[in-house]
């Protein structure tokens, strides 16, 4: 559909922000203030049979344990492998950060969280959770799996990363894992459909027990203060109405892009309508929904840029942002500078990149990244799978069985815990000062599709073709690709094949 109902966006706002110190969801309020108000004893009555229904609706929580509620590991101590605290990328957190495990509660809400899930874990299948920790997840269990190492029971590592050991043959198809019940609602079903190849083969999955897979996440920032002083209206206003697209972004854009320093030039010191850190045909070619590969009805994801419309849309994105004198493109460090000091209305990163704001003094806000046009359905947040983290099992796991038990309760417990927290941990400490932010952060983490290219050093020429753009004088895309299809597929088949011979 080509607009996201308001309606459906409370509901989802409602249901992500349940526990009462996070922000209060927007849909209560607005939709009740007009409705006619009922007699008491019928509230009363509706009330208490909301109640009950709601009660009666079984939580993860309460799935988990009647899953295993016969469980007994015997006190197993579980090797859980991952990167280190404050490694990948959990520095933009802190230098404490990681997915895995705390040591004890410290009065963080994420820590805490991470801390309760393991404890509930522990508990219920009479197990002990340990940590892993090291500097780089890919070697590390690489060299576990080569010696026959069953020091680790299974990872969380980078998506893909966690691939290019699938391919090599290093982890267990968590198809073939009966305790892991994929089809739960704990594990994410966007990963579970686009990443099953062939529907049948498995090696990575996400879920409520990690974070990282909505950091990953890419989202443009908006000024609301710069927005407010050219008298702009809100372009929440326009994603809600299914009208946030390039053309809108760019439009609003050129209205805020000014040589403010008088010197002829458009510099560093100048005004902007959108900053980008050098791959923004790319980045905006995601959003579009012309991602690099997209997944067939067979389960088979096949190179996108050798489609219809493919070529068009990149045209379209040079014609209207790269030629436009509204974008910037450069360093991420610079662009946060130009941001914090209001001379940037809008600004393409990742989510997780949110804390740069912290001491931003002005308020921002976030929207998913912009439809090709409004004939587009739906809005596109394609994942980065290098900063996404994902679960996987070494070939090499002493129980299969029994790592997709934990595994199962981790992510199930996460729900009511980590997953809990994410929004307070995203818009807390006043990161984010701006109402309609949960409306926009429930589209853009609902929206999340993982590319079989996105991360991945077989799609390195499609990357190379489109940024190739941002410099040319004239568009050339289509005549580069006519030229360098045949090797991209053949560098695409030759990875898919590698799992063809797991089969």
């Amino acid at each position: 559909m080509s607009v996201v109902p308001s309606e459906i966006i409370r509901k989802v706002s409602a249901a992500l922000l349940s526990v009462t110190f996070i922000i209060p969801a927007l849909s209560a309020c607005g939709e009740q203030s007009d409705a006619p108000i009922a007699a008491p004893q019928q509230g009363a009555e509706t009330a208490a049979a909301d109640a009950e229904t709601e009660a009666a609706v079984p939580t993860e929580e309460d799935i988990i344990r009647e899953i295993y509620q016969d469980a007994d590991f015997g006190g197993y101590e579980f090797h859980l492998l991952g990167y280190k605290p404050g490694g990948h990328f959990y520095g933009k957190i802190s230098a404490a950060a990681n997915e895995m495990w705390y040591e004890e509660q410290t009065g963080d809400i994420y820590e805490d969280a991470v801390y309760r899930r393991n404890q509930m874990t522990e508990e219920l299948l009479n197990v002990k959770i340990s940590p892993v920790f090291v500097d780089d997840v890919q070697s590390s269990l690489k060299k576990l799996v080569m010696s026959g190492d069953q020091s680790a029971d299974a990872a969380l590592g980078p998506l893909a990363y966690n691939m290019d050991l699938a391919a090599s043959g290093y982890l267990v198809n968590l198809h073939t894992i009966s305790s892991l019940d994929l089809s739960q609602s704990w594990f994410d079903q966007g990963i579970v459909k686009n990443y099953s190849y062939k529907g049948k083969q498995l090696y990575a999955v996400t879920g409520a027990g990690n974070i990282f897979d909505d950091y990953a996440v890419p989202v443009v920032f908006y000024g609301r203060d710069i927005l407010t002083q050219y008298q702009l209206s809100d372009p929440a206003d326009l994603v809600t109405d299914g009208k946030w697209t390039i053309d809108a972004m760019m439009t609003m854009g050129e209205a805020v892009t000014a040589d403010i320093d008088g010197d002829g030039k458009m510099t560093d010191s100048d005004s902007y309508g959108y900053l980008d850190n050098t791959g923004e045909m790319v980045h905006l070619m995601e959003g579009t929904g012309y991602t690099m590969t997209n997944v067939g009805d067979d389960g088979i994801p096949y190179v996108n840029c050798t489609k219809p419309g493919y070529v068009e849309a990149a045209e379209f994105i040079y014609n209207r942002v790269i030629q436009s004198p509204a974008l910037w493109h450069g360093s991420n460090g610079i662009a946060v500078g130009i941001m914090k000091e209001n001379r940037a209305l809008f600004y393409y990163e990742l989510l997780g990149c949110i804390n740069e704001f912290r001491d931003m003094e002005s308020s921002f806000s976030l929207l998913p990244c912009p439809k090709l046009n409004e004939a587009q359905e739906t809005y596109v947040s394609s994942i980065n799978s290098v900063w996404c983290t994902s679960f996987s099992v070494p070939v090499t796991t002493p129980d299969a069985e029994r790592t997709g038990a934990v595994l199962s309760a981790l992510n199930a417990f996460s729900v009511g815990t980590v997953n809990n927290v994410l929004y307070e941990l995203l818009l807390g400490a006043k990161l984010v000062r701006e109402e309609k932010t949960q409306e926009m952060l429930s589209v853009i983490l609902s929206s999340k599709k993982y590319d079989w290219g996105n991360g991945y050093s077989w799609s390195n020429g499609i990357s190379s073709l489109l940024n190739s753009q941002v410099s040319a004088k004239s568009f050339t895309m289509a005549s580069k690709l006519e030229s360098q299809s045949e090797k991209i597929q053949k560098s695409f088949d030759k990875f898919l094949a590698k799992f063809d011979e797991l089969e």
